[in-house]
């Protein structure tokens, strides 16, 4: 439970009480303290996001017309010379624009702008960011002071570069990160963390390397929403396990947390069925530092939606999870309808 607060002057929302913190670096995690951040809902349209810029060369003065899916979503005109156009709306996290210039004459020129992005990536010049302070809240583990703070900033190249510290009194962490749109190709980001774990005698030091990537392709429907692998040295320990590990340690436990992880890998797929609804998988696959067992989730699921039937919506999902050698099953059915 936390109340939250708008600070206009700031775009920014503050947030106090309990809540769980999440970023493009650091793992999220349940605390109790405040947060103030960007908000995207005191932003304009054309600041959220990120949005391609499309450029070129008007050999007169033209109309600039950009399309998606067949759909106008922008238009304006452009004198004679080059051309910039920065303030799209963001309208997923792939796909092409369509872009007409039509000149004064009636002469029309078409080409294609492919883009892909990833979650938190920015067009050129904007900027997000969050800063925390508070105490973890988080079942078997210290519940330890700590700063958090992040900012994320639209680069030239239409890429995004991010930024991170966590600290506590026993604890600091480091991260520095980049994502790129690769048009045609997808968008891709890679980041780093660097952490010192201070626990008992020993001071702990390692690293984490991540790289995700996404990709749509229009012809199929397939929307390869985010596909990731992260690896983690021996010594590496985030906020949560460095806190976990202490609260073991304070109780005189031998400690084998099998939650450290060394390597994961997730996947995250979408299938357009056009008129017979959506079908997706989601699964991810851990190994463990100190544990030879490795953790195992999948997920399919399929949703429909009605809109002739007053926009009824069924959805189907199956999760299988498993640890060593416990699984668990789960189906779930639903079926939802506006009251209005």
């Amino acid at each position: 439970m936390y109340l939250s607060r708008k600070v206009n002057s700031l775009k920014s929302e503050l947030l106090v009480g309990q809540n769980t913190l999440g970023s493009s670096l650091f793992d999220a995690n349940a605390y109790i303290g405040m947060t103030l951040a960007t908000s995207n809902e005191l932003l304009p349209d054309s600041d959220r996001g990120y949005s391609p810029s499309i450029r070129g060369i008007a050999e007169s003065r033209s109309k600039l017309t950009v399309k998606q899916n067949n759909t106008i979503i922008y238009q304006t005109y452009v004198n004679q010379g080059p051309y910039s156009i920065n303030n799209l709306n963001s309208v997923g996290t792939s796909g092409n624009y369509e872009i007409e210039l039509t000149s004064a004459e009636g002469i029309v020129k078409k080409y294609s702008l492919p883009y892909s992005s990833l979650p938190n990536m920015l067009r050129p010049g904007k900027y997000n960011y969050s800063v925390t302070l508070g105490k973890l809240d988080l079942v078997s583990a210290e519940d330890i002071n700590f700063f958090q703070s992040t900012v994320a900033v639209g680069i030239p190249l239409e890429s995004t570069l991010f930024l991170g510290t966590q600290l506590s009194e026993n604890y600091t962490s480091v991260g520095v990160g980049t994502g790129k749109d690769f048009g045609v190709y997808g968008a891709l980001s890679v980041d780093t963390l660097h952490a010192i774990a201070k626990i008992d005698n020993d001071r702990l030091i390692g690293e984490s390397y991540r790289i995700l990537y996404s990709k749509s392709f229009d012809e199929t429907g397939t929307n390869l929403q985010l596909t990731g692998y992260r690896y983690s040295t021996s010594d590496y320990y985030s906020l949560s396990d460095a806190s976990r590990k202490k609260e073991m340690s304070d109780k005189d436990f031998d400690y084998y947390y099998y939650g450290r992880r060394k390597d994961s890998f997730q996947i995250n797929v979408s299938q357009s069925l056009n008129d017979y609804g959506q079908l997706y998988v989601w699964g991810n696959v851990n190994s463990y530092w100190g544990n030879e067992t490795k953790s195992k989730n999948i997920q399919f699921g399929w949703n429909k939606n009605f809109p002739q039937y007053n926009n009824i919506m069924i959805s189907a999902n199956y999760s299988k999870k498993t640890y060593n050698a416990m699984t668990d099953d789960v189906f779930y059915l639903s079926f939802s309808m506006p009251l209005t």
